[in-house]
């Protein structure tokens, strides 16, 4: 995985698990009505639980329309006596505007994560899509299982996967407004794929070629270890979104890559 720094990334959580058999951890969920930007529900839960000396360890906040959903996993080992105490404060707190809370402890001793976090999804222009998160391991196992299996037909099968994938994902930018060039379009998509964590995306250069250039490209740094792995699901991903966004057939070329020694992956496509 890539260094970060305060500058440059802020790292997304998904959906944290914690597990340590010697803690008792508890989720607290408390759904209020939302009244006004000053009365932030989640910023006064968090007080109460710091004048109680109580570690949070994750909080989660999601508002839809005047409702806020508001869950915070903290740490209360030796000290679950407070939990009626915390729910009485908060409940006296927040009053008409509680609309439901309650406290949840996991069956297994020393593990929990917010039960009440599904479906997991990504906000595109207004419109929510469900999304399911694999982590890098699992990636890993995808990409080695493929070439361990096909052989230089992984490469293929990987390829034509990814060309579907861009294909929809062009035709799912192409609905919007048709005042966009298909330059911005091909932004936007870019900043789709970067917000889904699968790179850092630069467009370096459009015009009769473009150039595209990945910063932490998840499909290679995924497969570090695979000796001469081909990125053919990012290859066949840009020959599908530019199928269908500019509605001509490109050429996609690998010109650089991290494995090379290089500082970023850079695609070049063609016609």
């Amino acid at each position: 995985m890539g260094e970060y720094n305060i500058s440059g990334y802020m790292p997304i959580h998904i959906g944290d698990l914690f597990y340590d058999p010697l803690k008792e951890y508890c989720g607290f969920y408390i759904v209020s009505k939302y009244v006004s930007p000053e009365m932030n529900s989640t910023s006064e839960i968090l007080k109460i639980f710091s004048r109680r000396g109580v570690e949070v360890l994750n909080t989660s906040s999601y508002r839809r329309d005047l409702t806020v959903f508001d869950f915070v996993v903290v740490d209360l080992t030796g000290r679950k006596e407070l939990k009626n105490e915390l729910l009485t404060e908060i409940r006296e707190l927040f009053g008409e505007r509680l609309l439901s809370m309650e406290c949840i402890e996991s069956d297994v001793r020393g593990f929990m994560y917010n039960v009440k976090g599904f479906p997991v999804i990504i906000k595109f222009f207004g419109e929510e899509q469900r999304s399911g998160a694999l982590t890098l391991p699992t990636w890993r196992n995808f990409f080695y299982s493929l070439i361990q299996t096909f052989s230089t037909g992984g490469f293929t099968i990987l390829w034509f996967q990814g060309r579907g994938m861009g294909e929809w994902a062009g035709s799912d930018i192409k609905r919007l407004n048709p005042a966009l060039t298909d330059t911005d379009k091909l932004k936007i998509a870019l900043a789709r794929l970067q917000a889904l964590g699968w790179g850092k995306f630069e467009l370096a250069e459009a015009g009769e070629k473009f150039v595209i250039r990945i910063h932490d490209n998840l499909e290679c740094v995924a497969t570090a270890d695979i000796a001469d792995y081909e990125c053919s699901l990012t290859r066949g991903l840009f020959g599908g979104l530019f199928h269908i966004l500019f509605e001509k057939e490109y050429i996609c070329t690998e010109t650089k890559c991290i494995k090379r020694g290089n500082d970023y992956c850079e695609y070049v496509l063609t016609i």
